[in-house]
């Protein structure tokens, strides 16, 4: 049921489908831009595909996530975590003592001093016993991990957003393990080791991969799949941890419902690219509470699964089925420009991809259309 699902949500197709600009096939830049490096392996027990992973500001953590074929081993789920330094090219292992049991589909955050994960699938989702709905917390100057309290915690989940507002974990949506929709949510604070509850009231419609970003003061999220799990959302809404409340935020040119867009926020809006509704590009202004459309000339023409960093005046694109190209948006500009990673690292999708400054990470995916193919944890730094 796990995979099936998997396929269905992430697969990728390489047509414009009638954007502006797109290209129908791969279609390869005529000039270099940018360099790619390539990445060292990761320790075995390391996963290619779902694995979590957040940026520290000094090294790439990864934990969990399946290793079908990958170059050095598999696991499914892996059992195991490192941090990647950039700087040396170098992997560390996490330590497993008290870690969670394996799983991916989870989701994690770094919260400064902290790697939090919570939710997943183990590899058997139908045997899901209760050690496998424990959340935990890594500490990085201790290389140790706690487990996060259950008591108070939503419906364990997969799918589901997770975001850090500084001094909460926030829980939003997602499906739970006999693929159950879940419209609800719930917030975790690490400093009083405890959940609360996280209101109801104005939520959004979309409960299955939306579009969500957090901006300093909300966690806004769009689009998604509903709880009928045959209506994908066009409407979203905006949450205040503070006052515990929710706004909705406006349709009036917001982009066709879809699930899985690509999504990164700017510091002043979120843009919403791609998904599984065509290529479309617009950004939302929160203070305005108002959506405009982005220029779609020269853009990479790809539906993306969420496949985006921001670096501060770019967002960009990776990660195609049978493309090695990329996007890179220029938000002053309003203007496309295309780049390869040929030579260094194989198309692929289902990526993690993280913004460390200067460079991009791109690791791990399936190099292919589907499962069935190859998953690989080969991985480059990318730098614009």
């Amino acid at each position: 049921m796990k995979l099936a699902l998997f396929v269905v949500l992430f697969s990728v197709d390489c047509s414009s489908r009638g954007s502006v600009g797109g290209s129908e096939v791969c279609a390869e830049p005529a000039e270099p831009l940018g360099g790619w490096q390539a990445m060292a392996l990761p320790p075995a027990n390391v996963g290619a595909i779902e694995p979590v992973f957040a940026w520290t500001g000094q090294e790439l953590i990864v934990w969990g996530g399946i290793g079908l074929h990958s170059e050095n081993g598999g696991c499914v789920p892996c059992n195991g975590g490192a941090a990647y330094d950039p700087h040396s090219d170098t992997w560390r292992p996490l330590s497993s003592l008290s870690a969670p049991t394996p799983r991916d589909w989870t989701a994690g955050v770094w919260t400064g001093t902290s790697f939090i994960t919570w939710g997943g699938l183990p590899g058997t989702p139908l045997r899901i016993t209760p050690a496998d709905q424990v959340g935990g917390s890594y500490d990085l100057s201790k290389d140790s991990w706690q487990s996060i309290p259950t008591v108070g915690q939503p419906e364990w989940r997969f799918q589901h957003v997770l975001a850090w507002s500084g001094s909460l974990v926030l829980v939003w949506g997602g499906a739970a393990p006999d693929n159950t929709p879940l419209c609800d949510g719930g917030r975790f604070d690490p400093a009083g080791n405890a959940w609360q509850a996280m209101s109801l009231v104005g939520a959004p419609p979309g409960c299955i991969e939306p579009a969500s970003v957090w901006t300093g003061s909300e966690l806004l999220v769009w689009g998604g799949e509903e709880a009928d799990r045959m209506t994908l959302s066009s409407a979203g809404a905006a949450y205040n941890p503070a006052t515990d409340s929710w706004r909705p935020i406006s349709s009036v040119g917001a982009p066709t419902a879809r699930v899985h867009p690509a999504v990164v926020w700017t510091g002043k809006e979120m843009i919403v690219y791609g998904g599984n509704a065509g290529v479309d590009a617009r950004a939302y202004d929160p203070t305005k509470d108002r959506w405009r459309s982005l220029s779609l000339r020269g853009n990479p023409g790809l539906y993306t699964g969420g496949d985006a960093v921001w670096t501060g005046s770019e967002m960009i694109l990776w990660g195609r089925s049978d493309c090695d190209a990329g996007g890179r948006y220029d938000v002053a500009s309003d203007t496309w420009r295309s780049f390869t990673s040929k030579g260094v690292l194989q198309a692929r999708t289902d990526q993690s991809l993280v913004w460390t400054g200067d460079t991009m990470l791109a690791f791990g995916g399936t190099v292919g259309h589907d499962l069935a193919e190859r998953d690989t944890n080969t991985g480059a730094q990318y730098k614009p």
